[in-house]
């Protein structure tokens, strides 16, 4: 499950008149961590309990069992030379976190071996959703360096076609995001599958 902050990003990647310059990348910096949050229970049933009781939110009212969260952040200056507006040093940053559910109690050895499954599962769907990630900080960051257009000092209407550039990279690898996510959680799909095998 993913959870991007949609509003906060493109707030963010709007403000690029007043950005921080930084050094110019081949590719967005990524920075990735892992965080948990612990369950409870010693039953498949009781841990997939307390994971939606837990679990990191998802929506309003609703409980993920595990989520990849990201920000990302632009980096540099629109600046005009020779009548052409550019982002000087401009690049994108992305902050990149895991999170997982950890048991608190100490399980069976077959309940372990369950778990060890449903967490192979778990983990390979929400490294997707980062490599999905990284694909669009490393888009966004593409576009910023390149970005070269014809205008006045002010650069106005560069500012604004650089928003709707960054607007639609955002909705493209959203649209990705969520694509995956229905086709894996689809009824009779592999997250059900998953959930299934534990709490048999």
């Amino acid at each position: 499950m993913k959870s991007v902050g949609f509003a906060l990003r493109l707030a963010m990647a709007l403000a690029v008149l007043g950005l921080v310059a930084g050094p110019v990348l081949a590719k967005a910096r990524i920075t990735s961590k892992t965080r948990y949050y612990s369950v409870s229970g010693t039953t498949g049933y009781e841990l997939f309990k307390s994971m939606n009781r837990r679990g990191p939110r998802h929506a309003f009212m609703q409980k993920a069992m595990a989520q990849t969260q990201y920000k990302t952040s632009p980096r540099g200056k629109m600046v005009w030379k020779k009548g052409v507006c550019r982002v000087e040093n401009g690049g994108y940053d992305a902050v990149i976190t895991y999170v997982f559910p950890r048991p608190a109690a100490r399980l069976s050895p077959a309940m372990k071996r369950r778990w060890a499954t449903f967490m192979k599962h778990t983990t390979g769907h929400e490294r997707v959703h980062g490599r999905i990630a990284v694909e669009m900080a490393n888009a966004l960051d593409s576009r910023i360096r390149r970005f070269a257009m014809e205008d006045s000092r002010g650069c106005r209407r560069a500012v604004n076609r650089l928003r709707l550039d960054v607007k639609a990279i955002y909705k493209r690898y959203d649209d990705k995001q969520n694509a995956y996510d229905k086709r894996e959680h689809r009824d009779g799909g592999p997250v059900e599958k998953s959930v299934m095998q534990l709490v048999k």
